[in-house]
């Protein structure tokens, strides 16, 4: 599977939730929207293990929440909650959700973002 396979597989995951705001794919232009949804692949390292001739790539699926700013962290804290539960503890075709979290939150001058971090394993 390529790195970009494997994206495109965790947005299609991604994308079974209903109800998710405006999703902004990598190299899309900015937003002035309320509420959205951002999304980056960060691949790691890829090795290969000779022996069994097996291809392991990770990396981690960065979702970030946008919510307008000033406005409370409800609505953003529960889309946030769906997103972990709806990836950890997941394998979709040899790949492996490792963990689903998220750290604090980062405030701009018109919204409030809450990073979600998807670490990932594919072997194969």
């Amino acid at each position: 599977m390529t790195h970009y396979e494997i994206n495109q597989t965790l947005i299609n995951h991604l994308l079974l939730l209903t109800g998710l705001p405006l999703v902004i794919y990598e190299n899309a232009p900015p937003q002035t929207a309320d509420s959205y949804i951002r999304l980056v692949d960060i691949p790691a390292s890829t090795t290969l293990e000779t022996f069994d001739y097996i291809e392991e790539k990770t990396g981690i699926f960065q979702v970030s929440v946008f919510y307008e700013r000033d406005a409370g962290n409800r609505d953003a804290m529960l889309l946030v909650d769906r997103i972990i539960d709806h990836f950890k503890y997941k394998s979709l075709d040899n790949l492996t959700i490792l963990s689903a979290s998220t750290s604090s939150a980062i405030l701009s001058d018109t919204h409030y973002q809450k990073p979600i971090s998807i670490t990932y394993n594919y072997t194969g």
